[in-house]
């Protein structure tokens, strides 16, 4: 399969058979298992550590104009979540995304961010490199209603997390398998 492929089987199993069952801030075990799946079907791919940050339009309007937060407009418009900056005894703080040798951003656990009426996100994301704009190693997604800015750091503390060594990669590949035989 192709990587795309790889990518929309990956999204569909994922979405279907084990996202109802973790807990939405599972970013550490989407990642071990979007790595997997990917390498198991050959597609070159890393995973990336980092702060994560998720903003409305009104939000990033006010960011980029260099408003601080504490003067944003008390009208609840402008929302902005993300992940903790400094690191946590005995815990991971950041958040956990893969990116293929491509360039695509994939982030299985992105429901997580979702605030209703504020910030809606309705799934897993995947971004390919043609939408995704890199500054100086930040990663900055616009998808109009939504900004998505990741910040790789070098962190690697998630691999010490249960998450990790529990990940279900082989069962979502078999599923994987099994349903592309089916097809073809």
């Amino acid at each position: 399969m192709n990587e795309t492929e790889t990518l929309d089987a990956l999204v569909r199993v994922w979405s279907r058979d084990i996202a109802p069952h973790v807990r939405r801030d599972c970013c550490i075990l989407g990642a071990r298992v979007a790595s997997g799946v990917l390498s198991y079907w050959n597609h070159g791919n890393r995973v990336l550590p980092c702060r994560a940050f998720v903003m409305n339009a009104e939000a990033a309007q006010l960011i980029a104009n260099d408003v601080p937060a504490s003067e944003w407009p008390r009208d609840g418009l402008a929302w902005s979540i993300g992940t903790h900056t400094e690191p946590r005894p005995g815990g991971y703080s950041g958040h956990v995304i893969v990116r293929t040798d491509a360039g695509t951003l994939v982030d299985l656990s992105a429901s997580q961010w979702h605030r209703p009426r504020r910030i809606e996100v309705d799934g897993p994301r995947v971004w390919r490199a043609a939408d995704i704009e890199e500054r100086n190693g930040v990663f900055i997604i616009n998808e109009g209603t939504l900004w998505w800015r990741f910040e790789p750091t070098r962190d690697r503390t998630y691999r010490t997390a249960p998450d990790w060594r529990r990940a279900p990669v082989g069962e979502v590949i078999r599923t994987i398998k099994r349903e592309t035989e089916r097809v073809n």
